[in-house]
């Protein structure tokens, strides 16, 4: 009588006959007892129908997808006399997508599929907190992170076109402050690739002109000044950071978003959130040039700086130093040491080595801090050779 029952309530749920009669098997094997006829004018039962008993199975829901059978559920009539049965898989239908969308939103939240890629048109924040608008009308902007008005201390027209994995931007301005007054024109072809919330960016072509009026113009190619090959940057819409002001959790969350996708294989940056020199070299002096740095600028008075010719004593470095010991000279104005500043190192008689068949040169960089000193990069160079 159990299974008779549990048949009965699926029917009375809106169920069609097979479809009571399979549910009712996979929980009790031996029912096998042939249904009664539905009375041709008989109405169709509200859903749900009855309430159900706990001395029953559970009865499946709609919402949930029916257990697979080994032959198909045979489908039901598309329209019956009162229309009721059309109603109802159109119903099922329209439930059967909500659930399927459902569970795409949840993988979408676990990580088992990605958000997509970010729209280009929006914001995008570099690793400084710079903001970088490109409008829908074609016109950009370039603010910091907390600027309340970005046109504000904007001195140009910037306009962007995109096609496909390229873009083009244009800067045009009217320079007063020289002598001669001139239009100044720049105009940066690159290549992009959006991954996820990232954009990597890089300049294939630039170009800045200068018309000083009556045909002089004057152009130059800054391919060969652009400091940065590559550069990142995040949909404002997506990082996550929110606070007011840029600072050192903004820039760690803003380094750990970039690495989280994969760098394109033209853009030669490693997005490192450390501090990092590289080693240059001439005839008569070397030159260490800061290329990352942390939130914390480094400041050229907390630092020290060694030297090792051919495994022999090290020798530690001095600002503008004098005969007899090294010396260096900082490239730039300013007690703090930022990306893109320049070092310059002197061969002074303490390590004045003859290296005209060549020399192995150790250098160290450390910071000086209250806990001692922290290494900050080394470089070890062979056979260099110094005339």
């Amino acid at each position: 009588m159990e299974a008779q029952a549990y048949y009965e309530s699926l029917i009375q749920q809106g169920y069609s006959i097979d479809q009571a009669k399979q549910y009712t098997v996979q929980y009790y094997p031996d029912f096998n007892q042939t249904p009664p006829a539905l009375n041709p004018g008989q109405n169709l039962p509200q859903i749900p129908a009855v309430p159900p008993r706990p001395d029953l199975p559970q009865i499946p829901t709609i919402d949930l997808p029916p257990p697979s059978f080994n032959s198909p559920l045979s489908q039901p009539a598309l329209i019956e006399p009162n229309g009721l049965e059309k109603k109802k898989i159109i119903a099922i239908a329209v439930v059967g997508i909500l659930v399927i969308a459902g569970a795409v939103g949840i993988m979408y939240a676990l990580g088992v599929f990605g958000e997509g890629d970010a729209e280009f048109v929006g914001q995008w924040v570099t690793d400084d907190g710079q903001i970088m608008r490109f409008n829908e009308n074609g016109t950009m902007v370039s603010s910091s992170w907390s600027a309340e008005n970005p046109y504000q201390n904007w001195p140009f027209d910037a306009t962007w076109e995109k096609s496909g994995n390229e873009l083009s931007s244009t800067y045009e301005r009217t320079v007063t402050s020289e002598e001669f007054p001139y239009d100044e024109k720049m105009v940066a072809k690159m290549k992009i690739k959006i991954d996820g919330s990232v954009m990597f960016v890089s300049v294939i072509e630039s170009v800045l002109e200068e018309d000083y009026g009556e045909g002089e113009v004057y152009e130059y190619d800054l391919m060969d000044t652009t400091s940065e090959d590559c550069v990142a940057l995040i949909s404002k819409e997506r990082f996550e950071f929110t606070g007011e002001n840029w600072n050192e959790e903004a820039h760690n969350t803003w380094y750990s978003m970039v690495n989280a996708v994969d760098i394109p294989d033209w853009c030669d940056n490693e997005f490192k959130n450390e501090y990092s020199f590289s080693f240059q070299h001439d005839d008569w002096f070397f030159e260490l040039t800061l290329e990352t740095s942390k939130w914390d600028a480094l400041r050229i008075s907390d630092m020290a700086f060694f030297v090792t010719i051919n495994d022999g004593t090290e020798t530690e470095c001095f600002y503008d130093g004098y005969d007899g010991v090294c010396s260096y000279i900082p490239g730039f104005g300013s007690e703090k040491i930022r990306p893109g500043a320049t070092i310059s190192f002197g061969r002074a008689e303490a390590w004045n080595t003859d290296c005209s068949s060549g020399c192995d040169i150790y250098v160290r960089i450390v910071q000086n801090t209250d806990s001692g000193q922290v290494l900050i990069d080394e470089f070890r160079e062979t056979n260099l050779v110094w005339n």
